[in-house]
């Protein structure tokens, strides 16, 4: 069978505006508006969005399937909460060790006795990991997540949850560690980091900015470990602070290296 040739200028929506309507719900879809320009057929999707969401609210079990999901987000938030105190407490070991064995008396042993080599490359190892978690913790988060941002992303979608969260641990702390984590979003320390991820700790190409700085870096993370505290103390998954581990911390340190001394 031979199909109809259309001709090259006719619109492919076959009549004018006389076009039968058809109806989705309560809401008319004429050949006329789908011709209309972008925006207004943007317009037309939100609004059928929004009465798909009113209709799914206003079936039986709707508040309780709501409910679920919210207690979902809870857990999800608070084992991520966890996890990242777990990550602050080894991002202080990281700095440590590397922050102990920067010294002229260290670096100067370690070459006298030809062990600079194996020394850079232990700490290349320690700065690509605080390099991988930083550019992890804030990178763009999907649903099974587990990193830094997917509770951020939790707690400012759904106000139930953090208002539960709340209500476990310190509404305090969780809108603070809220601002905290704002602020180190947009920080100007942050893209140095995520792009030499990319370019020399993830992968491997030719980078277009200039490497982050030693002290950025460590900056940055001594920050995100702030974030990292409010947050666990705001959803009740810690109580201690974070930073009761720095002096155990800067103690191991000290011993690893103090053989080179």
């Amino acid at each position: 069978m031979l199909a109809h040739r259309v001709a090259p200028g006719r619109n492919l929506f076959v009549g004018g505006d006389e076009t039968p309507t058809w109806k989705l719900g309560d809401l008319p879809l004429t050949a006329a508006m789908l011709r209309k320009k972008r925006s207004d057929l943007s317009r037309l999707l939100v609004y059928l969005l929004q009465g798909i969401d009113e209709f799914a609210a206003s079936r039986p079990g709707a508040a309780a399937l709501t409910a679920v999901k919210t207690q979902h987000a809870v857990e999800q938030v608070l084992e991520i909460s966890d996890k990242a105190f777990v990550d602050g407490i080894e991002l202080l070991h990281l700095i440590e060790v590397l922050e102990a064995q920067n010294t002229d008396v260290i670096s100067k042993r370690l070459s006298a006795e030809n062990a600079a080599g194996a020394a850079m490359v232990v700490r290349n190892g320690l700065l690509s990991r605080i390099v991988l978690f930083l550019a992890g913790a804030y990178s763009v988060s999907r649903a099974g997540d587990l990193h830094l941002g997917r509770a951020f992303d939790l707690l400012n979608e759904n106000p139930s949850v953090r208002e539960e969260l709340g209500r476990r641990g310190s509404p305090e702390f969780l809108n603070k560690a809220v601002v905290l984590w704002t602020q180190c979003k947009g920080d100007h320390r942050l893209p140095p980091i995520t792009h030499f991820r990319d370019k020399f700790t993830a992968h491997l190409s030719a980078p277009n900015k200039p490497p982050p700085t030693f002290a950025n870096v460590f900056s940055f993370a001594q920050d995100t470990i702030a974030v990292i505290d409010t947050l666990a103390r705001g959803t009740g998954a810690r109580h201690e602070p974070l930073l009761d581990w720095q002096a155990e911390a800067a103690h191991t340190a000290a011993r690893f290296w103090n053989v080179w001394k």
